[in-house]
């Protein structure tokens, strides 16, 4: 059986600064082989926003940190795709479009519903764990 993609948004890595161990719920929540994703516009906009101030760039750097250490992972390591496009939810929706059997982790009301409509799964973090939108 072929490893489901599971493509992580910015802003669901945002969320490890506020205590939420995304990773080990994405596990906790998957009952299938799954590849850990993210891609590179993503991995761009976190650099962004870390060259900024206040809790935005703190919590970037914390997920960038965080994005390096699980690449190296041994048991679930994540892995990095090129993207169309400049824009993370534009590369996050063509990706996802071309592979109906990946799950999009994101708290983005917007790109919910763009996933959602091209019938993509959508999973969504609340209370520190993942539930499907």
């Amino acid at each position: 059986m072929a490893k489901k993609r599971v493509i992580v948004d910015t802003n669901a890595l945002l969320l490890f600064a506020q205590g939420t161990d995304l990773f080990s719920a994405i596990a906790e929540y998957m009952q299938e082989p799954y590849s850990l994703i993210i891609i590179d516009s993503v991995e761009a906009e976190l650099h962004r926003l870390a060259q900024g101030g206040g809790a935005d760039a703190r919590a970037a750097k914390l997920a960038l940190v965080l994005v390096e250490q699980m690449r190296l992972a041994k048991t679930q390591p994540l892995k990095k795709i090129r993207g169309s496009g400049e824009y993370a939810d534009d590369a996050i929706v063509a990706i996802a479009e071309d592979d109906k059997e990946s799950l999009v982790v994101t708290l983005d009301k917007g790109l919910q519903r763009r996933l959602l409509a091209q019938g993509v799964r959508v999973l969504t973090i609340r209370q520190k764990r993942i539930q499907e939108v």
